[in-house]
């Protein structure tokens, strides 16, 4: 079930849900973190999880929506997301979606990220918290040369809150770029880089062609958390650091990453697959000096053969 605004309670509950899951969520990768123990997604169909739905309800009554989509709860703070669909008559899939940090302790409500086409990703350790963050994605605009975004949402003990990470604006890390000026093409390459301790680092590689007119440029970003501090890292990266990190990129497999895109581009031809662990194999080679105690000689007494030179 999910909570429609007073304005569309006629839209079709069951429809509404079929229509938005397909495209909410995207298949986990095995470099993913288990979600917090202390959090959860709330059941709308559930009395445990009633009186919190109806707290978020009143808190979002001054806000324009059609839907409540999804209640995250973690300790005295909600992830919810919301949908405004245009007219009753609009597509499930054109439905602008408002990421909000509701609080259950008072009626604080915070927008978060607003745009179309959320992704849930995963929950992600980026290093500097004992708590996974959730990644998601989304998009600017629909039918339209968009850009798409990248962040991860948190809940911030000091602020008893959910926030999200590399926001400049109402713009996360860019993923993807809408087109530059007439005559410029951009390519993209971008990933998630999770290290053996399953701490990870998001990259994006952007190549700019200018044809003719200049040389082409390339901007390595990476973007991560302080270890001491919790706070937002954006890096731009120098030619010294850049060109490791590309090649890295390009070597990003789906089995590696539960963010990835451009690993096909031409930016990515003829960089090499990652080298496999070698082992060297030892081989017994054979022995063929006989033993010094050896006189060629036996024991057994062989008949004299016809014409044969005798032993003494």
């Amino acid at each position: 079930m999910r909570v429609l605004h007073p304005l569309f309670r006629h839209f079709s509950i069951t429809f509404l849900a079929a229509a938005l899951l397909p495209g909410f969520f995207a298949a986990p990768s095995a470099c993913a973190q288990s979600a917090p123990q202390a959090f959860h997604w709330i059941d709308f169909r559930s009395p445990a999880d009633a009186p919190t739905l109806r707290w978020v309800t009143d808190s979002l009554v001054a806000q324009q929506y059609s839907a409540i989509r999804e209640i995250g709860v973690q300790w005295d703070a909600a992830l919810v997301v919301t949908t405004l669909r245009a007219t009753p008559q609009s597509s499930p899939a054109s439905d602008h979606f408002t990421l909000w940090s509701v609080s259950l302790s008072h009626r604080q409500v915070v927008p978060l990220v607003s745009g179309f086409g959320l992704h849930y990703l995963s929950w992600l350790n980026f290093g500097s918290q004992i708590l996974p963050e959730l990644g998601l994605t989304w998009q600017n605009c629909l039918q339209c040369d968009s850009s798409l975004f990248f962040t991860a949402a948190y809940y911030s003990p000091a602020d008893h809150a959910w926030r999200t990470r590399w926001m400049r604006g109402s713009d996360g890390a860019a993923l993807r770029t809408a087109a530059p000026t007439t005559g410029v093409t951009a390519r993209e390459v971008y990933g998630l880089i999770t290290d053996l301790r399953g701490n990870s680092t998001l990259a994006t590689w952007l190549h700019l062609d200018f044809g003719v007119a200049k040389p082409a440029q390339d901007y390595v970003y990476e973007y991560s958390v302080d270890p001491s501090t919790g706070l937002d890292v954006t890096q731009a990266l120098g030619d010294e650091h850049a060109a490791p990190m590309r090649q890295q990129l390009c070597q990003l497999s789906p089995a590696q990453s539960s963010l990835l895109g451009g690993q096909d581009s031409v930016l990515c031809v003829g960089t090499p697959s990652p080298r496999k662990p070698t082992h060297t194999h030892y081989e017994r080679r054979p022995v063929t000096t006989p033993p010094a105690n050896n006189q060629g000689r036996s024991n057994v007494t062989r008949p004299h053969a016809t014409n044969a030179h005798s032993p003494e």
